[in-house]
């Protein structure tokens, strides 16, 4: 793992309750989408396909999901283009990127364009989850700063 996952801050009895992490699998290669897609609907979160290009043309909607996992060999231009994409399009939904070709470098510059944790392929699954879980405590703290946000303008009128 080139990135450490942060730990999930959620008690685990508040991670229990909480509905099922939805979860965009964005893979080049069909057999590592199967994998990948397996095993995050083995411990029950929802899961969708879709191919980087297509996300990059908007053939997802974004609103619907929570995290957008992107496979790939190494950051290119599709990839950056989707980072980008998202970021500006669905600033609440969160990325995470597994890679088999990232460097240190890519890494950085990866998270500091607003992925979440870029992990090295091949990736466990308690690394893959934690990654997951992290990024989705970070939208979910996200998501209520701005409703304490929305209700401190409310409560101001």
């Amino acid at each position: 793992m080139l990135l450490r996952a942060r730990e999930s801050t959620t008690p685990a009895s508040r991670r229990e309750a909480a509905p099922r992490i939805r979860v965009l699998v964005a893979a080049r290669e069909p057999a590592v989408a199967r994998g990948l897609l397996e095993m995050l609907e083995v411990i029950g979160m929802e899961v969708h396909r879709g191919e980087p290009p297509i996300a990059v043309r908007g053939g997802h909607d974004l609103a619907t999901i929570d995290i957008l996992l992107i496979e790939t060999a190494a950051f290119g231009d599709a990839e950056w283009a989707l980072v980008e994409r998202v970021r500006e399009g669905s600033p609440m939904v969160e990325i995470v990127a597994v890679s088999a070709e990232a460097t240190v470098e890519s890494a950085v510059t990866a998270v500091r364009a607003g992925v979440y944790a870029v992990l090295n392929a091949p990736v466990t699954p308690a690394a893959l989850v934690a990654a997951i879980q992290g990024a989705h405590d970070r939208k979910r703290r996200g998501e209520e700063r701005i409703q304490a946000l929305n209700g401190e303008r409310r409560a101001s009128r």
